[in-house]
């Protein structure tokens, strides 16, 4: 007896688990939300050549060409990165005030493996490199100031 209530029952549940529209809308939503859509990035040449003041590697080879040769500063953001958005209209007047460096932007999210190699887990983060060598970082998650950054500079350049 209890056996065949069990059985109904079950055939009772099939039949009311008819997925509604609104399950649909549900299911198709959160696929949807789900989908990383990464848009397509600008290619800038050398600021010198174009008159742009970021250098965005277009793969791992050229990023790694910026740090076995000359000085060096690797600007680690994100797009989605509200501090990183913050500082980066004053990016241009910072690398106006030191013309004897390079500023290269690394998307921290296209470029993981770099990050984690060089232990960027905050950002935005600045690595001054020069011939392969490390000269200083400025690296943590908090918001950083042009000051801050032109002091950091600055010291990298002394030292």
């Amino acid at each position: 007896m209890i056996r065949s209530w069990l059985d109904n029952k079950r055939e009772r549940t099939k039949a009311k688990r008819q997925p509604s529209v609104v399950s649909f809308f549900l299911q198709g939503f959160a696929r949807s939300a789900c989908q990383l859509v990464v848009p397509e990035r600008k290619v800038y040449t050398e600021r010198k050549e174009s008159g742009e003041y970021l250098i965005i590697p277009k793969d791992l080879a050229e990023l790694a060409t910026y740090v076995e040769k000359g000085k060096n500063v690797f600007f680690f953001t994100a797009d989605w990165c509200g501090d990183c958005r913050y500082i980066k209209p004053q990016l241009p007047e910072i690398e106006a005030d030191f013309p004897d460096l390079q500023f290269i932007e690394v998307d921290r999210d296209e470029y993981m493996d770099v990050a984690v190699e060089w232990n960027i887990f905050g950002i935005p983060s600045l690595v001054v490199i020069e011939d392969g060598k490390e000269l200083g970082r400025l690296v943590n998650k908090d918001r950083k100031t042009k000051e801050e950054i032109e002091a950091f500079l600055t010291s990298v350049q002394s030292a």
